[in-house]
């Protein structure tokens, strides 16, 4: 499939098992789902909740890491543990994988993955498979489905405008993707968004669309090459980010290093958005970090 292709063919969808795990959230005493939704929505995902649904398993992936959202990281390593579970989830499709890719990550604390971690997730393929089988969430998922066609009726025009943005990164910063895949949740919160890369798709993933969200997280997968590239320029600058949350530093340089990307990222969207798009990345870093 040619590039253009790919990006062409952008809309709007659903993954039924990522769905799932933020049902099981919901009745777990997840309370993000409000924010930025109509009151129609609310009173729609409100009646599909059921206290004899509450699992204690979901219920422990709130944490206190993250002051702003509570359900980071494990939400969105939840969302991860996706990917390596096999086709019936039944169990791991790939577990040493799926440690692997939690271990390398940067942005994590060690206390966010030790062996509570793993104690905890390891029955996630059981958990999953008992909403995702279960009658509540296949009723749910029928609604969910029908919105998620009316988003893309919603937001055709910023579909559009995506495509553009996303050849233009694909063809100044000659990033190499097989397809992008736009992933929404009804009950996520709208102010949370992840991105997962499996096989070479950038599936992007969040309670709403927002252009600027989804050009925020694509550009994180873009730039983070080149700031891992100027890492001890960034390192010698004396300055923190003033704009970035707290939670980003992690006390340590990859902190930093994490801190300075969001940063970069967002100046980045809004200079992309506004059509003025820098051609040259390593410059444009060092330009932002003589700025701060």
């Amino acid at each position: 499939m040619e590039k253009d292709d790919i990006i062409s063919s952008l809309s709007i969808t659903n993954i039924p098992s990522i769905s799932a795990i933020y049902f099981a959230l919901l009745q777990s005493g997840y309370d993000y789902y409000p924010l930025g939704r109509t009151q129609e929505e609310i009173e729609v995902i409100e009646a599909f909740y059921n206290p004899k649904l509450f699992c204690e398993f979901f219920s422990e992936a709130k944490q206190n890491t993250c002051t702003t959202y509570l359900y980071w990281p494990r939400a969105a390593l939840l969302e991860s543990a996706v990917f390596y579970t096999n086709a019936d989830i039944t169990g791991f499709s790939d577990y040493e994988a799926y440690k692997e890719f939690v271990l390398s990550a940067t942005n994590l604390q060690d206390s966010e993955r030790d062996e509570n971690f793993w104690s905890w997730v390891a029955d996630f393929p059981a958990k999953l498979r008992d909403v995702v089988c279960s009658d509540s969430f296949k009723d749910f998922l029928l609604w969910e489905n029908a919105w998620i066609v009316q988003q893309n009726k919603e937001n055709a025009e910023d579909l559009l405008t995506l495509e553009q943005i996303i050849k233009i990164c694909t063809s100044y910063y000659n990033t190499k993707i097989n397809g992008i895949k736009i992933v929404l949740s009804p009950i996520k919160c709208t102010c949370s968004s992840d991105y997962h890369l499996v096989d070479g798709q950038f599936i992007f993933s969040s309670g709403e669309f927002s252009l600027e969200s989804v050009t925020h997280e694509f550009l994180h997968y873009i730039v983070h090459p080149y700031v891992l590239k100027n890492k001890n320029s960034i390192l010698t600058c004396q300055k923190n980010f003033d704009c970035i949350d707290s939670s980003y530093y992690l006390d340590n340089e990859n902190g930093k290093v994490n801190a300075f990307e969001e940063y970069l990222v967002k100046t980045l969207v809004k200079d992309l958005i506004s059509k003025t798009v820098p051609c040259d990345l390593d410059k444009y870093i060092l330009s932002l970090i003589k700025e701060v």
